[in-house]
């Protein structure tokens, strides 16, 4: 069956290629994948593995000059997420700011998205933004193999627990026989 790849730049622009059925299958985040199943409009087809890993986690990293040592020390900083509706790049730090029984629009001097956690990642490095919220599996590749130095420009000042990593999967508007 003839296949055209369709790349979006936003996950929302994403789900809504889901939601009018414009995709039969799609590489979505993992709170997408979530929110979709539960309305049924969704089923997993596979979750990859990267490095050998099924699961991912969400990195709070901090550019080294800004002194900051865990999110509390955030306070009146700016910081950057990936998507409005990423786990790893934004739901994540959420949750510990609602820990804190505050938000990001009030803890934050300045929120950014950069749609993009390589651009998020730069962004942190290169000082632009004090810190940023990003996927473990794109940090470790631009910290290992892109030949760009983080060790001496950021530091990771929290990890979350493990989700699975972001899951292909298909539209139950598919019929099954090419479903399976």
């Amino acid at each position: 069956q003839p296949v055209e790849l369709i790349i979006r730049s936003t996950y929302a622009e994403i789900n809504q290629l889901i939601k009018h059925n414009q995709v039969d299958v799609a590489l979505v985040c993992a709170w997408t994948y979530v929110e979709q199943k539960e309305n049924g409009s969704i089923s997993l087809l596979a979750v990859p593995q990267i490095n050998g890993k099924t699961q991912n986690n969400s990195l709070l990293i901090v550019n080294k000059k800004s002194g900051a040592g865990s999110l509390a020390d955030l306070r009146h900083h700016s910081f950057v997420f990936t998507d409005p509706l990423s786990f790893t790049g934004r739901l994540y730090t959420l949750y510990l700011l609602a820990q804190m029984d505050e938000n990001p629009d009030t803890f934050f001097a300045d929120v950014f998205y950069s749609y993009s956690n390589d651009n998020s990642i730069i962004a942190v490095a290169e000082g632009w933004v004090d810190a940023a919220a990003v996927d473990s599996h794109v940090y470790e590749f631009i910290a290992a193999e892109s030949g760009y130095d983080l060790e001496d420009k950021v530091l990771v000042i929290d990890t979350s627990p493990p989700v699975g990593n972001p899951p292909l999967v298909i539209s139950n508007k598919v019929p099954e026989e090419l479903h399976q």
